[in-house]
């Protein structure tokens, strides 16, 4: 059957398209943000988190790696206010069991969340996920 074919293209556009906004957030910090912003590509983007496709799910995951590394304010607000970090739980849990990529690019966003004391993340984090 040709649907696994277009399904590897399928998902081999995404993670290019993927890789392109990771350039623009490195290398064009202003232009992006107002793009990101007003056409909430991070709320799309992790709409697609329950894809079963790892290189997808990373190439996700690097976005908001790279986005919280940018210390863009207004993107991290975005991040903030559109709850992009209730989407990243998910795939956390579902790869919290394995050793493998996915679960250490997790690791590695909560990581820059706390080195960089990114308060309003930290505090969604711990409204979200901890009992009364």
């Amino acid at each position: 059957s040709n649907s696994g074919g277009n399904e590897e293209v399928f998902y081999s556009f995404i993670q290019q398209y993927f890789e392109l906004l990771i350039f623009c957030i490195k290398n064009h910090g202003f232009k992006i943000r107002h793009y990101l912003i007003s056409h909430k590509v991070l709320q799309q983007i992790f709409k697609g988190s329950g894809i079963q496709n790892k290189s997808v799910t990373l190439a996700m995951l690097r976005i908001l790696k790279t986005a919280l590394k940018s210390h863009d304010e207004f993107l991290i607000k975005h991040i903030h206010t559109y709850n992009i970090l209730d989407k990243l739980f998910p795939i956390y849990f579902r790869e919290s069991h394995k050793t493998n990529m996915i679960n250490s690019a997790c690791l590695e966003i909560f990581s820059i969340i706390l080195k960089d004391d990114i308060k309003k993340l930290i505090q969604q984090i711990c409204l979200l996920y901890t009992s009364p």
